[in-house]
């Protein structure tokens, strides 16, 4: 589930950064755009760290490993910005955080890769991969060919949903399809309850 959300919203971000920075932030904000496509990467990372971290490893009270993990990544943040940020200013700082976060997730997967295997994570990501990177395409595209406005923002997350899901229902993703299936399951037994009352 973190993988079907965070795919799209990281690359949805990355899409939208340029039509949105401008009338979200105004004039004279342009140098935030590229911070932004770097730091939407993190969100697929903290997701999934999320899940190995503060879901899986706290739950069987191995937060020293979460521990370690955290302080090396800061450590590694520490070093990384001391190199990158006179150079790079902000996008270095960005860079670290997403290298920080990155390292978190590896050495949390690391520790817990006889329930959790990086290869599966990825068998697991393909379809969202694909669909989220044609959705980027199309979304980029539109906010190349509109102006930045909050009309052009809404018609790329909209397009973007659209396609995204869209793409997941053609390649039958199975867990795609077991949310859907749920969902209305759950949308059929509020309507039953409604109308017994």
């Amino acid at each position: 589930f973190s993988l079907l959300l965070s795919i799209p919203l990281m690359f949805g971000i990355c899409a939208i950064s340029n039509t949105f920075i401008p009338w979200f932030l105004g004039n004279g904000y342009d140098d935030v755009i590229p911070i932004m496509i770097t730091l939407s990467i993190i969100v697929l990372f903290i997701s999934l760290s999320s899940v190995t971290g503060n879901q899986y490893l706290t739950a069987i009270n191995q937060t020293k490993i979460l521990t370690l993990a955290c302080c090396t990544g800061a450590i590694i943040n520490v070093i990384i910005n001391f190199i990158l940020i006179p150079h790079f200013n902000a996008v270095g700082a960005a860079i670290g955080t997403v290298v920080t976060e990155f390292i978190i997730l590896v050495i949390e997967l690391n520790y817990i890769k006889d329930i959790i295997k990086f290869t599966e994570l990825l068998k697991m990501s393909i379809n969202y991969l694909i669909s989220g990177i044609v959705m980027f395409a199309i979304c980029f595209l539109i906010g190349k060919n509109l102006s930045a406005t909050f009309i052009t923002t809404f018609i790329q997350i909209i397009t973007g949903a659209i396609i995204y899901f869209g793409i997941l229902y053609i390649l039958k993703d199975n867990f795609f399809s077991i949310c859907i299936s749920k969902f209305i399951s759950i949308i059929n037994s509020r309507k039953n309850l409604y109308n017994k009352n």
